[in-house]
């Protein structure tokens, strides 16, 4: 299984950023940083890339890429440049219910 740990609490506390002032510098929401931070989601190249730029870091300084054997599951998206899983099943039921209601349904 892949894991990727960040520093971003910790580089935001160096540079005496809020996470809002982060969110400015790279166009995302709070709740983005924060899921980001706390291991909910990772974020995607392009957002990865701008978090970097932001700090004058390169990415191996930020984002810690650690991989152990297992099983690794797929990556699924949530926005761009936003991981979950969680969120990723949540948005497949929406849609194949949306898709019954309007009689369209995956079977037939």
């Amino acid at each position: 299984m892949t894991s990727i740990k960040t520093r971003l609490h910790v580089l935001r506390a160096e540079w005496k950023w809020f996470q809002a002032k982060l969110t400015a510098q790279v166009k995302v929401t709070r709740q983005t940083i924060n899921s980001i931070e706390k291991g909910r989601c990772h974020p995607g190249l392009r957002l990865a890339c701008k978090i970097v730029r932001a700090f004058r870091q390169r990415i191996e300084e930020v984002f810690l890429y650690q991989e152990s054997e297992g099983r690794d599951e797929p990556a699924r998206t949530n926005g761009p440049g936003v991981y979950s899983t969680m969120a990723s099943q949540t948005k497949r039921k929406r849609h194949e219910a949306t898709e019954i209601r309007s009689g369209r349904d995956r079977h037939n």
